[in-house]
């Protein structure tokens, strides 16, 4: 898959990603259903270190391998 997060073009493969590998994680965040809209709703970049909280967002569905990073430039 080929997204844009943070500024950056990502390229990712399906795989599960282990320990040391850069992957791409979907919160789904909270649902406010006052003003029925979604908070913290969003796709993020993790490093897996092997914590207890990575290893949880690792097994997660919407999880991805990132294979390539392109920083896109800043504009003003």
């Amino acid at each position: 898959m080929i997204r844009t997060i943070e500024n950056k073009i990502v390229f990712t493969s399906p795989v599960k990603p282990k320990p040391g590998d850069l992957m791409l994680c979907f919160a789904h965040g909270i649902f406010s259903h006052s003003d029925k809209k979604h908070y913290g709703r969003k796709w993020f970049l993790d490093y897996h270190d092997d914590t207890k909280v990575v290893r949880l967002n690792a097994l997660c569905s919407e999880t991805e391998k990132v294979n390539l990073i392109i920083e896109l430039p800043k504009l003003k």
